[in-house]
C-alpha cells in the first residue's frame, strides 16, 4: 500500500505584524493510492476545506504505510507510521536539531534544568519541573498556548482511556503529585 498525505500547516505570524489576520479557505487533501496482486487501484482523494487565520501551505509525506489514524491517543495512535506525520504537525515541548541532533526547546523558552532553575530538586527527594512558554509559541489558527494546554496534555496522558500511551510511563504519572499552571507558566511535582 502506498499512501501521500497532504496537510494545511501554518507559520507563527510574524511577530512585528499587527492588525487582523484573515486568509481564504485552504484545501487539505489526502491521496491514497493502494497495490493490490500488483495491480495499481485508482487513487481516492478526499478534501477539506479549513477556514481561519493563519492556515496555508501543504506538507507531503510518502510512505508505504496508511496511518489508521492521525490522532496519537487512541487505538492505532502508537503507530510509527502516526509519528512520522506527526512530526510534520504536532507541537512539543523539545524538538531535534537537525544538525547537531541535540534536544532544543520548541515552544518553551528553554528546556528545564538545575542550572537554569527549570528543576528544583527538594529535600525529601520530590522534583518539581517548570515549563516557561514562549511568548510567540502559537497554535495554527494563532492563539496562544498557555499553561492550561499543557495541563490539558497531562490529563489525557494520565487518563485510563489512552491506552496506547498510559503504560509506557505509568511509574512516573503514578508520582506525579501536584500540577500548577500559570497563562505561560506549566510546573509538574
Amino acid at each position: 500500500m502506498l499512501s501521500a498525505v497532504a496537510v494545511a500547516c501554518s507559520a507563527v505570524p510574524d511577530a512585528g505584524t499587527t492588525g487582523a489576520t484573515t486568509a481564504a479557505p485552504t484545501t487539505t487533501t489526502v491521496v491514497t493510492s493502494t497495490v493490490v496482486d500488483s495491480t495499481a487501484v485508482a487513487p481516492t482523494t478526499t478534501t477539506v476545506e479549513l477556514a481561519g487565520p493563519g492556515y496555508g501551505g501543504a506538507v507531503v509525506i510518502a510512505d508505504d504505510q496508511e496511518p489508521p489514524t492521525l490522532n496519537p491517543y487512541v487505538e492505532g495512535g502508537d503507530n510509527f507510521i502516526v509519528r512520522v506525520i506527526g512530526q510534520a504537525h504536532h507541537v512539543g515541548v523539545w524538538d531535534i536539531d537537525g544538525t547537531t541532533l541535540e534536544r532544543i526547546p520548541d515552544v518553551v523558552s528553554e528546556l528545564p534544568s538545575v542550572a537554569n532553575g527549570g528543576v528544583v530538586v527538594h529535600a525529601d527527594g520530590r522534583m518539581t519541573i517548570r515549563y516557561l512558554i514562549r511568548d510567540d509559541a502559537v497554535w495554527a489558527d494563532g492563539v496562544p498556548i498557555s499553561g492550561d494546554d499543557f495541563q490539558f496534555t497531562y490529563e489525557t496522558l494520565i487518563s485510563p482511556d489512552v491506552s496506547a500511551h498510559r503504560s509506557l510511563a505509568d511509574d512516573v504519572y503514578d508520582e506525579i503529585v501536584a500540577t500548577e499552571v500559570g497563562d505561560k507558566t506549566f510546573s509538574v511535582t
